[in-house]
């Protein structure tokens, strides 16, 4: 296979991990014997970050929280690698604590941002998908934003 037809592969798949760790299987038999130094032919160290699963809470805030996150219908929407939470609606909310903005580019990521749009999407993002949990008690809404600003 030719490296053109390896990156036209790549399209085809969509790129992302499996078509890196193809692209990289498929390199050592290149007429050089040297692997590609293009971006495709190894993760990032971004990429690695983001692939590990979330660190476990170390708070009582977050415990509550990610047993909030885990027991009132987040999880069926959200995936957290390293939890039992494995929706796939809604985006995966491993790391979502590095995250600059929330909702889709919509608000910067603060913990009164995340209180709020958890609490009432809607007020902030008009027909979001996501439903809003106000009948939350607040404790619980602000272990959760504990637990979710903590996965970085």
């Amino acid at each position: 296979m030719t490296m053109t037809s390896r990156r036209q592969f790549l399209v085809l798949i969509g790129g992302g991990s499996v078509a890196t760790a193809l692209l990289a299987a498929c390199s050592s038999g290149g007429s050089s014997g040297a692997a590609p130094t293009s971006p495709a032919a190894a993760p990032t160290a971004a990429a690695t970050a983001a692939a590990k699963p979330a660190a476990a809470p170390t708070t009582a805030a977050g415990l509550l929280g990610r047993h909030t996150f885990l027991t009132v219908g987040c999880e069926d929407c959200h995936v957290i690698r390293g939890t039992s939470a494995a929706g796939r609606v809604g985006p995966d909310l491993t790391h979502i604590g590095s995250r600059r903005t929330l909702a889709a580019l919509t608000i910067p990521n603060t913990p009164r941002m995340l209180y709020d749009w958890i609490s009432n999407p809607q007020a902030i993002k008009p027909g979001a998908r996501m439903p809003g949990f106000a009948s939350l008690p607040a404790t619980q809404r602000h272990a959760l934003v504990a637990y979710l600003e903590a996965l970085r």
